[in-house]
């Protein structure tokens, strides 16, 4: 009915519904609840555990389709609320109970006919009880859930979940718009493919597949106005000088079929890009949002089609675009020409998924193609010469590995960390219902409290005190939660591949030689292994203190620190040296100056090519001046005196003293030279020889 300028709308919001007037422009009292609707769009709330957050790219392209074919959307990004503290904190209750309801009273306040929920494998739990808590206040209220938690096994969820009505099945922009188009006829819902939906008898169908959408360019860029400005998000990061990262959805889908993954599953095992002129104008869209600190390339394979790539970065030149961005791809799928043209595009870091450094570890994982056949050190050293910074992607805990493979992925990890630009990850294997491996594992999957693989961390609102309803949620569905099981190994216990996968790439990131000095001292046949562990176990005394609740990757400083302080207790003269000579290149921002009584440039020479190591103390002072230039920490040896000028320049008179025989053109020269290297990251030119000098 009207009301003047107004028209009532009777809403589903409970037993009774409820009657609630809007102004007329909002909807035209002509269209039906099908023809224009107005839908919510959900991110679950659940903490950020890899140290970025960004808005979901899948609800912000759906969004924009949906508001094209004349709905109104609201999304509401629970997961940047949480982040900023909107919902409180830890309670002597269980706090993810409020949380929900009050997600669910934001929900309800936006007067929705339709509410979409997005969820990834982490935030499947926390989904569950939204749902469930929409379904008792609105039993009425349409619910469709979508993404890649609830992949190939949506069926079971609408069986078991009343409070969803239909899941998405892969690609939704097209799908969900037509299911949009009957939301008011749901025995139309059957008719619309690519769902899974609870037809008006109660039984639960599956509708004809839909195919991928062939041209990427089709589909609607994401509408960023409904999210929040980068600028929230980069403040809710507490990455607000850099800007925040922000996603971006240049190509879809992969060729491969590796058996950990289930991106072939989601995206049908085809790869696409946007032609080169779509995918610079999402760039410059990106571009024009302010705040963007770096794009984000979402697409897992992005380097499939090499001409493609050029194209794309052809274009990004040609029209100025500044904006740095990163992307993804498989290791044997760049050369240097390709990383020429990406780093000139603008391209700042690549995330290679290498898995295994052990060609038994590539087979069992199914990592097809010839990433068996490239020299991974090469690559990345080829990489670092171009300019391009590169994430080396390795997995453990894979069902059937074998303890050397295991030390193999830490040696190439060793390795790698002294690359300049690279950094590592390492990830535990996730046992899915989308990539089989939940069927495969089956009984051998286990339920341990706490021990989750990377996938599912975060899923757990407060760490300081775990949901109890959670807890139950997925204790009592081992189909649905499959993914928080995890498969237990002959050769590691679960507890050391949580503690290896949460904590050991940021340590032999920073402490490569370190890490290794100490693993050859215990002589052991998995050095690098029982090096890591030995510290990790200490570490895991401390977990109960709050700063160390998280992965020490979005801790850094008090990683590094503590460390530190373990090895420094030792007493150990190389080992102190080696750890004070890495924590120096981690963390200098400022010149300064260290002197060692460990020869450090032979430790280093000796533990790069596994040679005998040298004697750990000598008669000698080594000093080495450690100097920043933008992202790279550059360490020079320097001579005694070239050591003093710098701890005494603008005192001639002490510099003097320490060297009676340093005339004045010594004096000036050195000067000179400590200028130039402070002023010059890479200079081959500097030279360290001074006239000869004698300090008593």
């Amino acid at each position: 009915m009207r009301m003047g300028g107004w028209e009532a709308v009777w809403r589903p919001l409970g037993p009774g519904g409820r009657l609630v007037a809007r102004a007329v422009s909002e909807r035209p009292h002509s269209a039906s609840l099908a023809a224009m609707a107005r839908v919510v769009l959900v991110q679950p709330p659940h903490r950020d555990t890899f140290g970025y957050s960004m808005p979901p790219l899948g609800a912000l392209h759906i969004g924009a389709a949906a508001r094209a074919a004349g709905h109104e959307v609201v999304f509401l990004d629970f997961a940047l609320a949480l982040r900023r503290g909107e919902f409180g904190s830890e309670s002597d209750g269980d706090a993810t109970v409020d949380v929900v309801r009050a997600c669910v009273e934001r929900i309800l306040e936006r007067e929705p006919d339709a509410v979409g929920i997005g969820a990834m494998i982490s935030s499947m739990p926390v989904a569950a009880a939204l749902v469930a808590k929409l379904h008792e206040r609105a039993p009425e209220l349409p619910v469709i859930l979508g993404g890649q938690g609830p992949e190939t096994i949506e069926e079971v969820i609408v069986e078991r979940w009343p409070g969803v009505d239909v899941i998405a099945v892969g690609e939704a922009d097209v799908t969900f718009v037509e299911w949009l188009a009957v939301l008011g006829d749901r025995a139309a819902w059957t008719r619309v493919p690519g769902l899974v939906v609870r037809d008006p008898a109660g039984a639960v169908v599956r509708t004809p597949p839909r195919a991928v959408i062939a041209q990427l360019d089709d589909v609607h860029s994401p509408a960023w106005d409904l999210a929040e400005s980068p600028d929230a998000y980069a403040r809710a990061a507490d990455s607000l000088d850099e800007g925040a990262l922000f996603p971006i959805d240049l190509g879809r889908g992969c060729t491969f079929a590796c058996t950990f993954c289930t991106t072939p599953i989601f995206w049908g095992r085809r790869a696409r890009h946007l032609s080169a002129t779509r995918a610079v104008d999402e760039l410059d869209r990106l571009e024009t949002l302010g705040g963007v600190g770096c794009a984000y390339v979402t697409h897992d394979l992005f380097t499939f089609d090499r001409q493609s790539v050029l194209a794309i970065c052809a274009e990004k030149i040609a029209r100025g675009n500044t904006l740095p961005w990163e992307c993804r791809t498989r290791i044997d799928l760049v050369d240097e020409e390709l990383l020429v043209a990406l780093r000139d595009a603008g391209c700042r870091r690549i995330l290679y998924g290498v898995e295994s450094a052990d060609a038994t570890g590539l087979a069992r994982v199914n990592k097809g193609g010839s990433a068996g056949d490239v020299d991974v050190l090469d690559t990345l050293r080829m990489a670092s010469r171009v300019g391009v910074a590169s994430i080396l992607g390795l997995m453990i805990g894979v069902p059937g590995e074998r303890l050397a493979e295991v030390e193999a992925n830490l040696r190439l990890m060793r390795r790698a960390a002294i690359i300049d630009g690279v950094s590592l990850s390492l990830h535990w294997f996730n046992a899915l219902p989308g990539n089989g491996q939940a069927d495969t594992l089956g009984p051998r999957l286990r339920l341990e409290p706490d021990l989750h693989a990377d996938l599912v961390r975060g899923h757990q609102l407060f760490p300081h005190a775990p949901s109890p309803s959670l807890v139950s949620l997925i204790a009592d569905d081992d189909t649905i939660f499959s993914a928080f099981r995890v498969a237990p190994t002959d050769h590691l216990a679960t507890r050391t591949l949580f503690l290896l996968t949460r904590n050991a790439h940021l340590l032999l990131e920073v402490f490569p030689r370190t890490i290794d000095l100490l693993g050859r001292q215990q002589r052991s046949a998995t050095p690098l292994l029982d090096a890591l562990l030995a510290f990790l176990e200490r570490l895991d005394e401390h977990a109960s203190r709050s700063d160390l609740s998280e992965p020490l990757v979005l801790l850094r400083d008090s990683a590094v620190q503590l460390f530190l302080d373990d090895v420094l207790v030792r007493g150990d003269a190389s080992a102190t040296a080696m750890a004070l000579y890495e924590a120096a290149l981690f963390g200098t921002e400022e010149p300064q100056l260290l002197r060692f009584d460990a020869d450090v440039r032979s430790l280093i020479a000796a533990l790069d090519t596994d040679a005998e190591l040298p004697d750990s103390v000598d008669d000698d002072q080594h000093a080495f001046l450690f100097t920043r230039h933008g992202d790279v920490v550059r360490a020079r040896a320097v001579s005694p005196f070239l050591a003093d000028a710098f701890e005494s320049r603008g005192d001639t008179a002490q510099l003097t003293d320490l060297w009676p025989d340093a005339d004045d053109a010594t004096i000036t020269r050195a000067v000179e030279l400590l200028d130039h290297t402070l002023a010059n990251a890479d200079d081959a030119r500097v030279s360290w020889r001074c006239p000869p000098t004698t300090r008593p």
